[in-house]
């Protein structure tokens, strides 16, 4: 009798341990097919409330599947809970450490939960990014899926720990250059500029003017920025660099208040320089009663050609308008 029971004890254990299985089976297989994000991690969530004590292959799986779900969902304190118990997992690939650091990293930011922490995980994601670049994977798409992103988002964590504060400004400048770098995009050169604007409004006005310098080396023909240099080194007090950057703007776009600005900055040192700007700016707004033409007349009749008769000013006059119609 004894033996019977302990028989059948056996039997109940092996069969609960096959219908256990089976179970298991049979979640995993409706979280593999269920296509609703928000399903789907409730099917995780029953799956990790009864099995997720487990270890193994399929818990490490389980985890990723969390984290990436709930990031979808941007439900992101739980992407913070699923993604950092993944990382805990043993047997971890570098691929999926690289998605679930930087989920992290953007999560952090989001929620403001911990800026530092945010900041951190970016650095793991580059580090890691280079080395899978070095071992011979593709680097263009590590350079715009990975690193470009995690430097964007140490940029907003360096503004937000310090939007006043000059050197958190500066090294926010400095990793946006770095962005450009991996990816050259506009996206990436306006975050730059707008940082560096922020830098010479706090008085950093050589650190400002040195990183945009490195910009246009790199984003050439941007007439917005070279325009942004040259009112940044007039107000310093350079204004034979602020009239060298005008002037490559003016090349990239040719317009009035660029040419009048040239002139304005070039008169006392070079007149024949601000009379040429000057002429074509008037020919691309002729009018009499503008600014342009006030100054044009004033260096040209009572400074240029001072002295002379007016019957040879006014052909000179002539001569100068006729040219810049020409170049224009």
């Amino acid at each position: 009798m004894k033996k019977q029971i302990v028989l059948l004890i056996i039997i109940m254990v092996i069969s609960s341990f096959f219908l256990l299985a089976d179970e298991k089976q049979d979640l995993w297989a409706r979280i593999s097919q269920e296509s609703n994000l928000e399903a789907k991690l409730t099917l995780l969530q029953d799956y990790e409330t009864r099995f997720g004590q487990e270890q193994g292959e399929r818990t490490r799986f389980l985890y990723l599947n969390m984290a990436l779900t709930s990031y979808q969902l941007k439900q992101f304190e739980k992407t913070i809970t699923y993604g950092e118990k993944a990382l805990e997992q043993p047997g971890l690939e570098p691929k999926n450490k690289l998605n679930l650091c930087l989920w992290l990293a953007n999560s952090y930011n989001v929620t403001k939960t911990d800026l530092e922490k945010a900041h951190a995980y970016c650095d793991q994601v580059i580090a890691l990014a280079k080395e899978l670049k070095a071992e011979g994977d593709p680097g263009n798409k590590y350079d715009k899926q990975y690193i470009a992103p995690a430097l964007r988002i140490q940029i907003q964590t360096l503004y937000a720990r310090g939007k006043k504060d000059p050197d958190m400004i500066t090294q926010a400048a400095r990793k946006g250059l770095e962005a450009y770098t991996v990816e050259p995009v506009r996206k990436n050169a306006d975050l730059v500029f707008s940082l560096c604007n922020g830098l010479f409004s706090l008085n950093r006005k050589q650190e400002a003017i040195s990183i945009m310098e490195e910009l246009v080396e790199k984003e050439t023909g941007n007439a917005r920025y070279l325009s942004a240099l040259a009112v940044w080194y007039s107000k310093s007090g350079q204004k034979d660099r602020a009239v060298g950057y005008l002037e490559q703007a003016y090349n990239v776009r040719r317009n009035v208040k660029t040419a009048y600005n040239i002139a304005v900055l070039s008169q006392s040192k070079d007149v024949d320089k601000a009379i040429r700007y000057l002429a074509e700016a008037y020919q691309m707004n002729p009018s009499t009663q503008s600014r342009v033409y006030k100054l044009l007349r004033h260096l040209f009749y009572n400074v240029k050609t001072k002295g002379q008769t007016q019957a040879e000013q006014d052909q000179g006059f002539n001569e100068v308008l006729a040219a810049a119609k020409s170049r224009i």
